[in-house]
């Protein structure tokens, strides 16, 4: 096979990309994200966290997207300033744009104008320094599930300390980097001496400590953390439905919250804090012209005002539903949805970002209306995951951002919405309804059967459309469905990710068998029975062209085959290898190293097809593999090969009639096709 090498350079680091016998297109998308255009028509997705600069610019925390997006003062046009888009924990000394980010969660901008971020998926606390390079503050890119981090509590050097998923984050009057960690439970600063220090929490999920040292306390899902003018440190203690107070001698007390934690509701009076039940907490911000906080409150669908001058907690914005907003009406009175982040403006403008519905929106007298991003439409998904073919040839795709499926024509190319409401206008769960009125949860694959059914996972649920749009549920209680197929006698194939075996499921006798895995997660069993066979977290599943099942093992980074004749099981793709930075292009796919199996395919040629993540590999009958598209190494220098050029987070393959590879690219919105060129 030829390949034509072509060199560039993007900023600090280059890399070479790779011509080949295949190229790439956009097949469904990419949407465009609208940096460089208005802010109120960008497409946010999951905005988590913001900060305000001295000159009234606004960063925004994008949770889904790996990028830091910022909003300008004077003309409001957004542009990305960290990140690529492309999820992984990047080295630091890069530019910022340059640099790779997993689940941005939290920003503050220091006195100085010095930009700091957490990353929650990397556990890492990070800077953009005065040359826009990033540093790392914080974390060892470990994440820690104990409270005090690696070492059981003790105090180390901040980049040798492993954190949890960093959800706030603030500075003291001296200074000093102070954040919380929501699933250690804990508030830990940065001190002077370059050592972390748990200052409030003792890293178990609870309620305790109040009039007490904070260092004893109990928080459960601590988020956003913020200063007083006095130096008082407020916690938003998430899921203990409180703002906690943390005076400057140490001692913790409540200043918002009974511990009741109430839901969504139409009605909410405010009055006095401690004696107002409030619900589960997100972000929290101070205004120093008022001594007030602004809490948000995700739990209760709106955004809270706590001022400290007349002790007294009230609604500022969302009036307790779910649903699109009507900003003629007056803040209290339209939808906000679930609030997360919350920043406030030089000017006294609040705002709130309502993550689970793409937008930010501002407050102020009394009045709301869009600062940025705007309901994704469905000319093209946000997020993709599971795709396949329906036999009319049309493609159907999972929009995992927006919880949807669209099908897109074979002959026009126009996409229409054939399940999941507009978020959040799903008002049941739909069963024997049209499948365009049911909700949609964590949709992940599909599969389309001859007769026009299509099969999707569900949350725990596997369900059926028909043809004529109906939908209804097949299968619950099931532990993570994630791969899913019907075979030739009309039965249902499914993975359970979460118990670690692959079923069957027989809608006639309605019996369930199962095929592979014994329910432990481990490596074991090639060469025996596929039953006796230890898998780990499986994903993915496809016939081959002999009808035997390939199974992606995900946490065992292999493909197993279960022989059906036989019963037997082994391992054809992947190996007890690390992963290679190297190309490994006509190596033997049981000898390669993989990452995580985000794709499996499979055509009747004997040809399998999988993806990793960033690269998508074609193993013929020889069994020699080809890097078709995506990362094919790097070298000493950091310069990345690509074949054909780079994909950025791969979740879901498929093949249609005639062999043409559908390659879920979920982190560039688009739904790629590979093809011969």
């Amino acid at each position: 096979m030829r390949f034509i090498l072509a060199a560039v350079v993007l900023g600090s680091c280059s890399l070479v990309v790779a011509q080949d016998a295949y190229r790439l297109r956009p097949f469904a998308g990419p949407s465009t994200r609208g940096d460089g255009g208005p802010a109120v028509e960008s497409l946010l997705d999951g905005p988590q966290s913001m900060a305000v600069d001295a000159a009234g610019n606004v960063y925004i925390a994008e949770i889904h997207t790996g990028v830091i997006r910022r909003v300008k003062a004077e003309d409001g046009v957004i542009e990305r300033v960290v990140g690529t888009g492309l999820l992984r924990d990047g080295a630091e000394g890069r530019a910022a744009q340059l640099t790779d980010l997993i689940s941005p969660s939290a920003i503050a901008i220091d006195s100085k104008g010095s930009i700091f971020f957490g990353d929650s998926g990397a556990c890492r606390v990070r800077q953009i320094l005065p040359d826009n390079t990033v540093r790392n503050i914080a974390g060892t890119g470990r994440c820690s599930g104990l409270g005090g981090g690696f070492g059981f509590g003790r105090d180390r050097l901040a980049l040798d300390t492993d954190l949890g998923k960093v959800s706030g984050i603030s500075f003291d009057r001296s200074g000093r980097l102070i954040f919380s960690e929501e699933d250690t439970h804990q508030v830990r600063r940065v001190d002077t001496d370059g050592y972390v220090r748990t200052i409030v929490g003792v890293g178990s999920a609870g309620f305790s400590g109040d009039t007490f040292e904070a260092v004893f306390a109990q928080l459960n899902s601590p988020s956003g953390v913020a200063f007083d003018g006095s130096g008082n440190l407020f916690i938003a203690d998430g899921r203990n439905c409180r703002v906690r107070r943390v005076d400057t001698a140490g001692i913790i007390t409540t200043a918002a919250g009974t511990g009741t934690c109430v839901a969504r509701a139409t009605s909410f009076t405010g009055g006095t804090p401690t004696r107002t039940a409030i619900g589960r907490l997100a972000g929290i911000a101070y205004d120093a012209k008022s001594n007030a906080f602004y809490v948000a409150s995700p739990g209760q669908a709106r955004l809270l005002r706590l001022d400290l001058n007349t002790a007294r907690i009230s609604g500022i914005l969302g009036n307790g539903t779910l649903g699109v907003p009507d900003f003629t009406k007056a803040a209290t009175a339209i939808v906000a949805n679930e609030p997360w982040g919350v920043a406030v403006t030089a000017g006294g403008k609040v705002l709130a970002a309502a993550s689970t519905s793409f937008q930010v929106y501002q407050v102020q007298d009394g009045s709301a209306s869009l600062f940025a991003g705007k309901w994704p439409g469905i000319d093209a998904p946000l997020r993709p995951a599971g795709t396949c073919t329906a036999p009319d040839g049309a493609l159907l795709i999972i929009d995992a951002g927006t919880e949807r499926i669209l099908r897109r024509d074979a002959d026009t190319g126009a996409i229409t919405l054939i399940a999941g409401a507009q978020y959040p206008t799903g008002f049941t769960g739909g069963d024997n309804a049209p499948a365009t009125q049911a909700q949609i949860a964590q949709p992940k694959r599909l599969f389309c059967a001859a007769n026009g059914d299509v099969y999707l996972t569900h949350g725990s649920q596997v369900r059926v459309i028909n043809a004529a749009g109906i939908i209804r549920t097949v299968r619950s209680s099931v532990d993570d469905p994630d791969g899913i197929l019907i075979d030739s006698e009309g039965r249902l194939l499914f993975s359970e990710a979460g118990s670690h075996r692959v079923l069957r499921y027989d809608f006639s006798s309605r019996t369930t068998t199962v095929l592979a895995g014994t329910g432990l997660a481990d490596f074991s069993g090639d060469g025996g029975a596929a039953t006796d066979a230890k898998l780990d977290t499986p994903g993915d599943l496809a016939f081959d062209s002999k009808g035997n099942l390939l199974i992606a093992d995900r946490g065992n980074r292999r493909v197993r085959l279960l022989n059906f004749s036989t019963g037997k099981i082994e391992s054809i793709i992947g190996s007890t290898r690390e992963y290679s930075y190297i190309d490994i292009t006509g190596e033997l796919a049981n000898d390669i190293g993989l990452n995580l199996i985000t794709g499996l395919a499979a055509d009747g040629q004997g040809n399998i097809y999988v993806s990793d993540g960033a690269r998508l590999l074609l193993v013929p009958p020889s069994g020699r593999v080809t890097v078709v598209a995506g990362y094919a190494g790097e070298d000493d220098a950091g310069t990345a090969s690509y074949r054909v050029g780079p994909l950025n987070g791969i979740d879901g393959l498929s093949l249609d009639s005639v062999g043409r590879i559908y390659a879920s690219a979920r982190q560039d919105g688009a739904v790629l096709l590979v093809e011969l060129r």
